[in-house]
């Protein structure tokens, strides 16, 4: 087995994630959350696709809503901003892909517990610490949701949805690098 390089730039994102948890007071290992732990898996099945895909938007909205109303901080309240459209966008175009495909598959209207459980615990969160907690929780959930997406677009059983899967993961992908620069900035 030859070893791949380890990207600086991902062992700087672990870090800072680690750091901003820490620096937050957030127990954020119990909730899913630790750097290292994914809110997602990839999945093959369309059901389980869609379910996770939807559950990750859910999410980034809704932590997205409180950042509005808690930050203090125009970069973060300019990429909640940025999350609450396109997030709602993402679930629109797979509820589009799906209806085009003449499929009905029932998505989640609202979080599992675990998410629910991270959303309380962000909620909690005064400033600075709640800036700090939403950055690293952002940075795992879009490292989780990129996984998810890829993951999809790379073997998912249907090839539409696959497509689809491929513009959200670039989507989200640029999410990843702007809330890493945020985090840059932040002095992590």
């Amino acid at each position: 087995m030859i070893p791949r390089p380890i990207r600086t730039t991902t062992i700087n994102a672990v870090l800072a994630a680690r750091l901003f948890a820490m620096a937050a007071g957030a127990v954020l290992i119990g909730s899913g959350i630790a750097a290292g732990a994914n809110m997602t898996a990839p999945a093959s099945s369309t059901a389980a696709y869609t379910e996770e895909a939807a559950l990750s938007d859910i999410f980034e909205i809704e932590a997205a809503k409180l950042a509005r109303n808690k930050t203090q901080n125009d970069d973060i309240r300019a990429f909640a901003g940025r999350m609450v459209l396109d997030h709602t966008a993402a679930t629109e175009k797979m509820k589009e892909t799906l209806a085009d495909m003449g499929l009905s598959v029932q998505l989640p209207a609202r979080l599992d517990d675990r998410r629910m459980k991270i959303l309380e615990d962000l909620n909690e969160q005064q400033v600075p610490g709640f800036d700090r907690m939403y950055v690293a929780t952002q940075i795992e959930a879009h490292e989780a949701a990129l996984q998810l997406h890829r993951g999809y677009a790379e073997a998912g059983e249907n090839e539409e949805l696959r497509e689809t899967a491929a513009e959200i993961a670039d989507t989200v992908e640029r999410h990843l690098e702007h809330i890493r620069d945020i985090a840059d900035e932040m002095g992590s």
